[in-house]
Order: structure tokens, then C-alpha cells, then sequence
């Protein structure tokens, strides 16, 4: 038994490691995405991509030949409302350590913010991937969260596949870093909370029972997907499914070129008598 296409609305997808390397997009994304444009799926990138706008993703995956659908938000477009959420109504100071970008949307979400270098005290440090980060930088931060700020990050993902499978580091690389220095609790905005996935939703406006997750991570995409109510796909790229997963797929593909020669067979009426490559997992 495999997925089916006519089963889903909207196609939700992860955008580091799934969609693209950093570098260009992995083999099958144009003809997946081609193929859901015929069905007229919606398609929407959810990603914690914390350097970039849903926008600005949109634009970098256009120059790749990605043009028009998908729609994408990315946790700097929410980050501001998260943490205006947290302060409520009495607002207050949030002190931004990540990509300028971060501290932009914050206060284009009426917060106030202070950089990580300023001795005035802030109610919030926010943590985002920066290439800017150094020994300062962690030193600054452990100072911060001992002093009593508390600390949100806008993902735990320690690192992401780039290219030619290199890991490259993620915010919660430096996160590790942070509490090594000064243990502590901490809240996250992206995936997998609810709120990167709430807000795809709203954007190819259907409920979560009418979308399918597609990613490559089993904790942030599958996982946070089924909290969400969300059924999930999980691109494999060779790998097993571990015993213990930590998220349960739907569905397993070795990649996104078997997910869309399957959804390609699907919508032409030939899904049953089409070798089914993708691997129900029973729930």
C-alpha cells in the first residue's frame, strides 16, 4: 500500500536537506514539484532556516529553476510573534543574537531590541545561526541567560545536510555551546513546534488533516508534524529507519525523485499497477 496523491490538499515541505543542499536542489525537486503543480496541490516550504525569509527563500530557489509554487515561510518570519507572544502585553526588551535579519523582524513586530554587546539588561535572548558567532559570543550569552534572560532559540537542529552530504552546523550547535557553559531551560520557535507548522497551513489554507510533511528529519519534520496532526513522508537518502524513531512516518522514500515517479504514476490512474517503492509504516 502506498500514499495517495488525491489524498492531501498541500504538500508541506522542509527546505535544508530535503529541497536543496545550499547549494543547488536535489535530484527529483523540479519534477515533484512539477507534477504536484499539474494536480494542483498547493505547496508550501516550512523551514528553520534561520537566515532567510520564506521570501528570500522563494527567490533563491527561483534562481534554481523553482519558480512559482512553493509558497514558504521560515522561522524568521515568525520568530517576532513568538516572542511577542511570550512577553504579552507588557512587552519588553529582547536582545538578538543571530543574522541582522532576526532583529529586523522583531521590530517589525514592535519588540525592542538590544544587540548581544549592550550592557542593558533584556528580558529575552534570541538565538539564531550567525557566521558571525565567536568566543565573545558565547561568553556574552552564558553571561546573559546566568543573569536571568530568558533563553529562546529558533531551532535545536544541531546541523543540516549540505553539500555533497556535508554536515553543516545549526543553531543548536551553538546552543550546545551555550548550556555546556550554563545549563538551562530554553523555548524554541521552529519546527518541531507548532507554529512554523500552523502558519504553512494557514498560507495553502487547509486543515492538517489535508496536508502531507515532507522532510528529512525524523525529530524536527516528522515528529513536529504529528504533533500537528500532520501526516508525514520521510526522505530517507539511503538511510534505515531507526527502531526508535523518534518520529513515526507515514511513508518512507529513498528520495524525492521515487516520491514523484510515484505521484507522477498515481496521477495518471496507473497507482496500482505501479511498483510501490515508498514503505507504509504502521503507526
Amino acid at each position: 500500500m502506498s500514499l495517495n496523491l488525491d489524498d492531501y490538499a498541500a504538500y508541506l515541505f522542509d527546505l535544508d536537506g530535503t529541497l536543496w543542499t545550499g547549494s543547488e536542489l536535489y535530484d527529483g525537486a523540479f519534477d515533484l514539484m512539477q507534477c504536484l503543480a499539474e494536480a494542483g496541490k498547493r505547496c508550501v516550504i516550512v523551514s528553520n532556516n534561520s537566515v532567510l525569509t520564506g521570501d528570500q527563500a522563494r527567490a533563491v530557489l527561483a534562481e534554481r529553476g523553482l519558480a512559482g509554487e512553493p509558497l514558504a515561510v521560515t522561522v524568521v518570519d515568525v520568530a517576532g510573534e513568538y516572542v511577542g507572544r511570550l512577553l504579552g502585553a507588557d512587552a519588553g526588551r529582547v536582545r538578538v543574537a543571530g543574522a541582522p535579519l532576526l532583529a529586523e523582524r522583531c521590530r517589525a513586530a514592535g519588540l525592542e531590541t538590544v544587540d548581544l554587546g549592550e550592557p542593558e539588561q533584556a528580558d529575552v535572548v534570541l538565538l539564531g545561526l550567525h557566521d558571525s558567532f565567536a568566543y565573545q559570543s558565547l561568553e556574552r550569552l552564558a553571561a546573559c541567560v546566568e543573569k536571568g534572560e530568558r533563553l529562546v532559540v529558533t531551532n535545536e537542529d544541531p546541523w543540516h545536510p549540505g553539500p555533497n552530504g556535508a554536515r553543516v552546523p545549526e543553531t543548536g550547535a551553538l546552543l550546545a555551546g551555550v548550556r555546556a557553559v550554563y545549563p538551562c531551560d530554553y523555548l524554541t520557535v521552529g519546527k518541531p513546534e507548532p507554529l512554523l507548522f500552523d502558519r504553512a497551513l494557514e498560507l495553502a489554507g487547509v486543515a492538517a488533516s489535508e496536508a502531507l510533511m515532507v522532510g528529512d528529519s525524523l525529530y524536527t519534520d516528522v515528529a513536529g508534524a504529528r504533533r500537528a496532526g500532520i501526516d508525514s513522508v520521510w526522505i530517507s537518502f539511503g538511510r534505515s529507519l531507526p527502531q526508535r524513531a523518534c518520529g513515526s512516518p507515514s511513508a518512507v522514500y529513498e528520495s524525492l525523485s521515487e516520491l514523484a515517479a510515484e505521484l507522477a504514476a498515481q496521477g495518471r490512474g496507473a497507482g496500482a499497477a505501479a511498483s510501490r517503492s515508498g514503505r507504509m509504516v504502521s503507526r
